[in-house]
């Protein structure tokens, strides 16, 4: 996971309740108000750590990588490097040599890279700075679609990576997506980079468990009364800062079927919390509740498609 907390959480307070009770319902519930709100924080990591410990919302951060190899451009099999894929051989003096020059595998879903930085060796005293593009230093893969999640060194660049520990670094936005939609605007300047309400012109759906964005900070809500919104400031990565009234605000969008999964597995923690240790709510036949024993990993694995985009990470054919 990210080196800070992760503060996107998939589907929120109000969406889960809608999905218990139905709208007509929901509205007057307020009661359990911290439990939803935990039990869809840790839904949401379940569903983050199904797909390999990635985040399907945006964050900043800076990831550091170790590259080895005999040439300062070689990625090559480096003692400190842990590389599953194999090397090719030399058919006459079945020595192994590397072929994997120039193409980094990376840990995390990349939604846009910021800075790339590439180090001469472990000391860290000479670096260059890599420009993304065909005519620059790198570019990222795949092509055609988002996210990234791979780095190549562009055939005609006169810059390299070096080899040792910490070498490259990419300051960027992780995550599957960088969505936002708008939601409101601000009704009243924020002063403080410190305050932790904020009032908004309507409240619409950005409740508890909802990330939203004011300028370039995002803010992650615990709870709402009205149009006042309770927030962690300056989460995933991004910096605390003043804003102005009639500063838009946004909400940071997931994918449909992350969100519904999420939803899906909140209730189930709702109804196992209601059900203790027993299987079956009733008397076993109409009307009763069952508990099933696949019913979590079945909702997992409608999410199979992203561990399939983890999974190929790094792999070069």
């Amino acid at each position: 996971m990210a080196l800070y907390p992760v503060y996107h959480t998939y589907c929120s307070a109000d969406f889960l309740r809608n999905t218990l009770a139905g709208s007509a319902y929901s509205s007057g519930w307020t009661q359990d108000a911290d439990t939803i709100l935990a039990m869809i924080e840790r839904a949401s990591r379940m569903v983050d750590s199904y797909v390999g410990d990635q985040t399907f919302g945006p964050t900043t951060e800076t990831r550091l990588y170790d590259l080895g190899g005999s040439q300062p451009w070689y990625m090559g099999n480096g003692t400190l490097r842990s590389d599953p894929r194999p090397t090719r051989s030399n058919a006459l003096s079945l020595q192994t040599y590397d072929y994997r020059a120039s193409v980094v595998p990376l840990d995390r879903w990349l939604v846009s890279a910021t800075t790339v930085t590439a180090y001469a060796d472990t000391a860290r005293t000479t670096n260059s700075v890599l420009v993304e593009g065909i005519a620059e230093d790198y570019l990222l893969e795949p092509y055609n679609t988002s996210p990234k999640w791979r780095l190549k060194l562009n055939e005609d660049t006169t810059l390299a990576f070096g080899a040792g520990q910490q070498v490259l670094s990419i300051l960027g936005t992780w995550g599957w997506q960088n969505i936002t939609t708008p939601a409101s605007t601000l009704s009243a300047a924020i002063t403080s980079a410190t305050a932790t309400t904020l009032t908004v012109a309507a409240a619409g759906n950005h409740g508890a468990g909802t990330t939203i964005v004011v300028d370039s900070e995002q803010m992650y809500c615990t709870s709402r009364s009205g149009t006042t919104l309770t927030v962690r400031r300056g989460v995933n990565g991004t910096t605390a800062a003043t804003h102005l009234t009639a500063a838009a605000v946004s909400m940071v969008e997931y994918p449909s079927d992350v969100k519904m999964a999420t939803a899906d597995l909140a209730r189930m923690q709702y109804r196992d919390r209601d059900m203790g240790v027993v299987d079956t709510i009733g008397g076993g036949g109409q009307g009763s509740i069952t508990r099933s024993s696949s019913e979590m990993s079945s909702t997992l694995s409608t999410l199979d498609h992203y561990r399939v985009a983890r999974d190929s990470a790094g792999l070069v054919f």
